[in-house]
């Protein structure tokens, strides 16, 4: 975020030596003139400190009913600098007031002092002062740069000094410095901050906030700017604003982050009954597979827990080590391109490394060869719903998750199928779908949750559970789980709809109760998943 450095003082030491000269008699009838001495030591120590190039050093030197003097003395480099003159026939007994400034290669004013003195006949005077530093340095550091930032603009006054751009995601820990630039002290600034990424594919505003600040020479104070999200979805979990620290000389806090946490959120789901499938009519009929969502039964399930969103590509890659996504744009874009198998090796890894029980049992690895590719498989996979480690849900626990109490189609209340424009625009407002994202996933939380705060059970990929295709039964049923297949098969059922590429299908493939398969082989671009615990 940005960081502030606010009035550094320079020990620029001034010494100003008077004394009469050979040709300047003075006696006690005539007040006489004096030679003065300007010596300016260490002018550049606390801006090479800084990164700030100095180019010229301004005394000027002034008295009432006298000409004023003023030198420009060019300086180069940032180390340290010493500039000398000495101003000849300076009349005695009068005030007089030295000035001294410095401006960098921008002509902006750097340090500046000033301070008064007297000549006196027959005397030398020694006058020092503090060059006070006219301006604040900022710097931005962003800490672990999510989702699709991709820029940050930073505006003093409405003049924008610094617009960076991130050509590519920073990896997760790194920090992205903005070049410095200055705030002169003493003078009340607003400060906005604008941070920007995409959307839909689209440059989109995402945080904005502001505050006014008025820097002081020498001050350590700090400031703060609440940057609050104002993209237009909703924002990510727990991301509606983020407090931001401006530190003199300190560290920067930051409350909040662009994005998603690359920690596993895991939301409760209360246990329940409900009812699965959907008889209504037009969705049916749309159906290429047949009436698969009927009979509609009773099915009670124990509690449990499930990741608020589908699991990440940084969240894949830090348990397995490997991103294997298509759509590889972002660390908090949901992992796709993994089988069935892939996801169990996934629960089983994620669980050893939070030490606790692993929740599937193989007997070993193979290969299966489809259309000419091979594809890793595990054999005689097993599933023990008694151990607490991560698993993939039920087919039965995914529906109830999904709907979240409500009985229609979609989970926010709408029924199959839209029949009208502001139906449409309720689908592309809720859902990652061919109406905001045509053939590509987005970032994972960037649509409303449902009543329960999970992210995208409807919309941006679909989801792979633990059943194996089955048709249903009118039978109630507690905790089901169909472990073999009849009618279609081998292949796992798969939930949830994607971002899609057309209307009717699509809006068909997002509803709670639609359902398909895939071999437990095939990694798809269309398919990801997310976790779920059993109440223990």
């Amino acid at each position: 975020m940005k960081r502030l450095f606010a009035g550094l003082m320079l020990s620029g030491f001034i010494l100003i030596s008077c004394s009469t000269g050979p040709n300047n008699p003075v006696d006690n009838n005539s007040p006489g003139s004096a030679n003065v001495s300007v010596r300016v030591g260490n002018v550049g120590t606390m801006a090479k400190r800084h990164d700030i190039s100095l180019s010229k050093l301004i005394i000027s030197i002034s008295s009432q009913g006298e000409t004023p003097i003023l030198d420009t003395f060019p300086l180069s480099g940032n180390g340290q600098m010493t500039v000398s003159k000495t101003y000849n026939n300076l009349a005695s007994l009068k005030t007089w007031t030295l000035s001294v400034n410095t401006l960098d290669s921008k002509d902006s004013l750097i340090h500046s002092g000033s301070t008064t003195f007297n000549i006196q006949p027959r005397q030398t005077t020694d006058v020092s002062l503090d060059l006070s530093a006219r301006f604040s340095m900022l710097k931005a550091n962003f800490f672990p740069i999510r989702d699709s930032v991709t820029r940050c603009e930073l505006l003093v006054n409405g003049t924008n000094v610094d617009d960076s751009s991130f050509a590519k995601q920073s990896a997760i820990g790194n920090t992205v410095k903005l070049a410095y630039d200055y705030l002169q002290t003493n003078i009340a600034q607003r400060i906005n901050m604008d941070v920007y990424g995409k959307m839909w594919g689209l440059d989109t505003l995402l945080y904005a906030g502001d505050t006014t600040i008025t820097p002081l020479p020498g001050s350590n104070a700090s400031y703060t700017i609440t940057l609050k999200w104002v993209g237009l979805a909703l924002p990510p979990p727990g991301q509606a604003t983020m407090t931001v620290t401006l530190g003199a000389m300190g560290t920067v806090t930051v409350n909040g982050q662009i994005g998603v946490p690359a920690g596993i959120t895991m939301i409760n789901i209360p246990a329940g009954t409900f009812q699965m499938g959907s008889a209504n009519q037009a969705f049916i009929n749309a159906y290429w597979n047949g009436p698969t969502s009927v009979p509609i039964h009773s099915v009670t399930l124990s509690a449990f827990s499930m990741s608020q969103t589908l699991v990440t590509q940084a969240q894949y890659k830090s348990v397995m080590g490997t991103n294997p996504s298509f759509y590889d744009s972002g660390e908090v874009w949901p992992v796709e391109q993994v089988s069935w198998y892939d996801a169990v090796l996934f629960c089983n890894k994620l669980s050893k490394a939070e030490g606790l029980d692993t929740v599937y049992t193989y007997t070993g690895t193979g290969i299966y060869a489809y259309q000419g590719s091979n594809y890793d498989t595990l054999t005689s996979v097993g599933i023990d719903f008694t151990k607490n480690g991560y698993r993939l849900p039920t087919e039965a626990e995914w529906e109830y998750a999904c709907r979240a109490g409500n009985t229609t189609d979609y989970y926010w209340g709408q029924n199959f199928s839209p029949l009208t424009a502001a139906d449409t625009t309720q689908i592309g407002a809720h859902t990652v779908c061919w109406l905001n994202s045509p053939n590509s996933t987005r970032s994972v939380a960037m649509m409303p949750p449902n009543a329960w705060g999970l992210y995208d059970m409807e919309g941006n990929l679909m989801q792979l559970t633990n059943d194996v295709w089955s048709p249903y039964s009118a039978n109630s049923q507690i905790n089901p789980l169909a472990t073999t297949s009849s009618g279609w098969g081998p292949g796992n059922v798969v939930r949830g709809g994607d971002f899609g590429n057309s209307t009717v299908i699509n809006a068909m493939k997002l509803c709670a109760a639609f359902r398909s398969f895939c071999g437990p082989w095939q990694p798809l671009n269309y398919l990801g998943f997310r976790l779920v615990r059993g109440a223990h």
